[in-house]
């Protein structure tokens, strides 16, 4: 398959609905009320990722030198949590039904979590910067698993691979269909 002209890369990362979510424990978690679904596209294949509820996230998590200029609001949280899931599990899953295992490097999981707050309209600077900051910090989280990561691996987040059909760059949804996230684009 020949490379898209505008999409070198092949790597785009999308959600319908953000994750509701409810107050786990006082120290930031956040425990997801209902199963939470998200498409990732890795080398031009779509992927949907099923997080089931009870999964623990953290949202964005910034060290204190970098709270000053990396919001945490909307712009940034499904993003983060899309950063959660895959660092939990170090980048690798198996896709549902064939086996193949998919692996994501860390820097495609956080190369995601930059395409993401893109798409949510967080300024660019303040995007780039949050993923610097996210780069530099994060490589502690990859190589160390903490308490909440061994506790979600326990709960399996489904993988199934898509066919790949024409679809909306914002979204990820067939562009032939009526679009709710609210950064896109392509139903308007």
């Amino acid at each position: 398959m020949k490379p898209h002209p505008e999409k070198p890369y092949g790597l785009n990362v999308s959600w319908v609905e953000e994750p509701e979510t409810r107050r786990g424990r006082a120290d930031g978690i956040l425990i997801l009320k209902e199963d939470w679904q998200f498409l990732i596209t890795l080398d031009y294949q779509r992927y949907e990722f099923t997080v089931p509820r009870g999964f623990a996230l953290d949202g964005p998590s910034v060290p204190w030198f970098g709270r000053a200029l990396v919001p945490r609001n909307d712009q940034t949280e499904a993003p983060a949590d899309v950063h959660d899931v895959l660092y939990a599990f170090r980048g690798e899953f198996t896709v549902k039904g064939s086996g193949q295992r998919l692996i994501l490097s860390r820097y495609d999981c956080d190369s995601l979590f930059l395409i993401g707050v893109l798409k949510m309209h967080l300024a660019r600077w303040r995007s780039v910067l949050a993923s610097s900051v996210l780069w530099i910090s994060g490589w502690v989280a990859w190589q160390c698993a903490s308490k909440t990561d061994i506790a979600n691996r326990q709960l399996k987040v489904s993988v199934r691979a898509l066919e790949n059909k024409e679809a909306c760059d914002d979204c990820g949804m067939e562009t032939s269909q009526d679009c709710q996230f609210a950064a896109c684009t392509h139903s308007r």
